[in-house]
């Protein structure tokens, strides 16, 4: 018994490094920071209810709140469009004789992807940031053997959390994690693989999931970064205006 236990190694707890949660956490802040607008084309993959359902996409947004998605039908035609440009969401599909307007909400953009986000973390994430909540205390956990460095990032006692995995040579988020105050999934971003487009490490390929089962994944065809984009291509109008 003395034997066996001599072979066991305690945990690595999470510990309080504010210099180092500082460092690792300026790195997420500092991502990208002078990205403004993106543009691309890409395919899309939303699985909900045990069905999948492809789709192809293509975007434009400029940060933080304003993100406009075309869902491709046939080629270079438009199946339907939904745009958010800093006040409103906007919606219109083939058929609809007017457009929709309404206040955005988390579940406006759910109900395109199945995952329970907003649009300002998909856009941050779009353009290769981890969007981090609001915080009250913070602890960081080394593991063992080469493994993830994590921050762990907790709310008030009813609040949420979150969890930020880096890799521990190239301290690059691979993933994060955004939990309710019962300990559930809001939300998980994982990036797949990461592209420079110009002088920015976008996401080409990220997944979204929450504990529901559904999932949203993305693969980016074609991006440019800070294209000129006019505040007008986020609000529609009906084609005769």
């Amino acid at each position: 018994m003395v034997s066996g236990c001599s072979t066991w190694k305690e945990p690595t707890p999470a510990k309080e490094r504010p210099d180092e949660i500082s460092t690792l956490l300026s790195i997420i802040a500092e991502q990208n920071e002078g990205l403004r607008t993106i543009k691309g084309i890409g395919k899309a993959r939303v699985t909900n209810g045990g069905k999948t359902y492809p789709m192809r996409i293509a975007w434009v947004a400029s940060r933080p709140d304003k993100v406009r998605f075309e869902m491709l039908g046939i080629p270079g035609q438009s199946s339907a469009t939904l745009s958010f440009d800093g006040a409103h969401y906007y919606f219109i599909s083939p058929g609809q004789e007017s457009i929709i307007k309404g206040e955005p909400d988390d579940a406006t953009i759910e109900s395109i992807i199945s995952v329970p986000v907003n649009v300002k973390d998909v856009i941050d994430i779009m353009a290769g940031k981890v969007p981090v909540i609001d915080f009250d205390s913070a602890s960081v956990n080394h593991r063992e053997e080469g493994g993830d460095l994590i921050i762990t990032l907790q709310q008030g006692w009813f609040g949420k959390s979150q969890k930020i995995y880096y890799d521990p040579m190239t301290k690059r988020v691979k993933r994060a994690e955004i939990l309710s105050f019962t300990g559930s999934l809001e939300y998980g971003v994982r990036f797949e693989k990461m592209t420079r487009v110009n002088d920015f490490l976008l996401p080409f390929i990220f997944s979204l999931s929450s504990d529901n089962g559904a999932s949203f994944r993305w693969e980016t065809e074609r991006c440019y970064a800070n294209v000129p984009v006019s505040p007008h291509v986020f609000v529609l109008v009906p084609d005769a205006e």
